[in-house]
């Protein structure tokens, strides 16, 4: 969210591309338009350049173009893989697009290779996916491959050496489509960025931080940063196939189209005024259609309503709300129908909220906050969240994480405590973290994101914005201990896991505990009990509230 009331030096918005983008755009132009900047930095494709040219002559804003052109070649490799996961190499990401593609993938790649890889898609919250770029881009964690979805093509700085294309095409929901040339010429790009290179042979550093005595890029004048940039080998692209790299080949040599149209979002208030001329009962589709086809756009700015450049065969079935993904055709409906009592601001707010509607687990969780809200006003997260898996998956997996930390200061089960004996991680606990829990995982922290999006807009329904923060933290790390405890079951580099467990306990959750408390526990000791004791206290008090 854009705080648009504060007045800052400078702004900067990188990705300035997707103020085009049909579904978020309308973000990225309230930010371009909106931000109380005096300075305004956008970073991004040349190809937004005109579009942007004309957003400034319509404000009366100043616009300075500056252009710049790598530092490292990016060349596309003579050969592809031939087809064979086993020629990956150290610093190799490795691009597909599911989830399911890229833990078959890493599969196999770890197994023909013996090289350990990290990983990164979509529904890996945020914070996940920069531990994940972390341990790929350090040179001792053992991380010596990432294998990501196009999600890698934004927001991470990887030491790529060599970008490898499994396939050039993508599920759209329907069918698998080609990938377009600014998609393909984004994650190619990933490859030998400038200060950015991972090294195939550990014992030489070809990181640009390293050959400059860690000086950093931004001080150094033109000739040092030339002279680094040349001493650095370029980045690489290919792909598993022929057929792929033919295909990137294409992709590379060919221009991005200019983009055309800048996404706005239809502000609530014209929409409640809207609503008021309109017979009583109108569902949110048909107000929303109806904004559609009365709404005046400035030139250059499309709606940024998905799918609404067409119109659908039954209004009822339209796809109006703003999301990550495409939503299946009878949500407008089960909105309409559940929020139908409410004010038309609430429905509004309701309407637009993050719900991972293609989620199956997301979107029933989705649903069961805003039928709560219309019921009783107030939703309790724990318990309108319990039933579906959700909640029980981060239990369960909490659960083992005890039984590691019991576990861990014993190596010979012998030697373990009677008391503990009954209760130390086995093969059937391991066989439980499987692809569902962490599929589970995933699906809560999106709907921990919900509630909080939704917390910010209605505050006194959805109460509870510290027991959902706190609960996010928990299955942030649940999610990176399920990545390394699945591999292949094996219980390699669990220890370190481990270690560092109580630690991420301490940084994350203090925030959420009273000075008094700290203090006290410190007074008792600061023993793992007492902790544990305080944590449990602190967590009663939320559910509480």
């Amino acid at each position: 969210m854009i705080p648009k009331h504060l007045v800052w030096s400078v702004g900067v918005i990188d990705e300035i591309q997707m103020l085009a983008d049909p579904q978020r755009g309308g973000a990225w132009t309230s930010a371009v338009l909106g931000l109380a900047a005096k300075e305004l930095h956008l970073c991004g494709e040349d190809t937004v350049v005109d579009l942007v040219r004309e957003l400034c002559r319509m404000t009366g804003d100043e616009l300075i173009v500056n252009r710049y052109e790598r530092l490292t070649p990016l060349e596309v490799a003579p050969y592809s893989l031939e087809g064979k996961l086993k020629n990956v190499d150290r610093g190799d990401c490795v691009v597909t697009f599911s989830r399911n593609d890229i833990f078959m993938t890493k599969r196999k790649i770890e197994k023909e290779t013996g090289l350990r890889c990290a990983v990164v898609y979509g529904r890996l919250p945020p914070e996940v996916r920069s531990e994940q770029a972390q341990l790929f881009n350090d040179e001792e964690s053992g991380y010596d491959v990432i294998v990501a979805s196009d999600s890698v093509g934004m927001g991470l700085n990887l030491k790529i050496k060599r970008v490898v294309f499994l396939k050039t095409d993508k599920w759209n929901g329907k069918q698998d489509v080609p990938l377009s040339v600014p998609l393909i010429k984004q994650i190619a790009g990933r490859a030998g960025r400038f200060g950015l290179i991972k090294s195939k042979d550990k014992d030489k550093d070809t990181d640009a931080d390293a050959s400059s005595n860690k000086t950093h890029p931004g001080s150094m004048n033109a000739a040092q940063v030339a002279s680094i940039a040349a001493s650095q080998p370029p980045g690489l692209v290919t792909a598993l196939r022929d057929d792929s790299l033919e295909r990137v080949k294409e992709a590379l040599s060919t221009s991005n189209p200019k983009v055309e149209h800048a996404r706005v979002d239809i502000a609530n208030p014209n929409t409640q005024a809207l609503a008021q001329a309109l017979p009583p009962g109108t569902g949110i589709t048909d107000l929303l259609e109806t904004m559609r086809l009365l709404a005046r756009l400035p030139p250059h700015t499309k709606l940024g309503l998905p799918n609404l450049e067409q119109r659908a065969p039954m209004p009822s079935k339209l796809h109006v709300f703003n999301f990550d993904s495409d939503r299946p055709d009878d949500v407008s409906f089960d909105i309409d129908l559940l929020t139908r009592s409410l004010p038309i601001s609430e429905r509004l707010v309701l309407a637009q909220a993050p719900v991972r509607w293609r989620d199956p687990t997301a979107r029933k969780a989705g649903l069961a906050f805003i039928k709560a809200y219309e019921a009783k006003m107030h939703v309790n997260i724990r318990k309108e969240l319990r039933g579906f898996g959700l909640v029980e998956a981060l239990e369960d997996v909490q659960e083992l994480k005890e039984k590691w930390r019991r576990q861990q200061k014993y190596t010979n089960k012998r030697k373990l405590p009677e008391d503990y004996r009954s209760s130390i991680l086995d093969q059937d606990d391991l066989a439980r973290l499987d692809s569902t829990t962490l599929s589970n995982l995933e699906s809560l922290h999106s709907t921990l994101v919900l509630y909080m999006w939704l917390s910010f807009r209605l505050p006194l329904g959805f109460y509870q914005a510290p027991e959902a923060q706190m609960m996010k933290a928990e299955v942030e790390r649940g999610i990176e201990w399920c990545l390394e405890m699945i591999r292949e079951g094996k219980k390699k580099h669990v220890e370190r896991v481990m270690e560092s467990e109580e630690e991420k306990d301490r940084v994350e959750k203090i925030e959420y505990l009273s000075r008094d408390a700290v203090q006290k526990w410190r007074r008792e000791g600061a023993t793992p009990t007492a902790w544990s004791n305080l944590l449990d206290g602190a967590r009663r008090a939320g559910e509480a509230v």
